[in-house]
């Protein structure tokens, strides 16, 4: 009896190119909240009024994980399911009489 460990392979680069705008969306988000949270605390006290812009730019991002991961879900499933259908049995379309 073997133990695959592995049982399926997993790509670390998505097959589907609509991913790499939201990746890329998603670091432009990033940077925006890391110059922000540096100007934040260079000035603090000063500084406590970003707050509201901050936590803002962090919910977007929050927004962006969201869809990121709904779209690989989406993506996964549409290629398990036309996995699945594809390999089922065909039914003969022809009638005897």
């Amino acid at each position: 009896m073997s133990w695959n460990l592995f049982p399926k392979r997993v790509s670390l680069i998505p097959k589907d190119i609509s991913f790499f705008a939201m990746f890329a969306e998603m670091s432009n988000n990033l940077d925006r909240w890391s110059q922000r949270f540096g100007r934040f605390v260079r000035r603090l006290p000063r500084g406590l009024g970003k707050i509201k812009e901050i936590r803002r730019i962090e919910h977007v991002g929050d927004d962006l994980t969201h869809s990121i991961l709904l779209s690989s879900i989406r993506h996964s499933l549409r290629r398990s399911t036309a996995k699945t259908f594809t390999s089922l049995p065909r039914r003969s379309t022809t009638f005897s009489t």
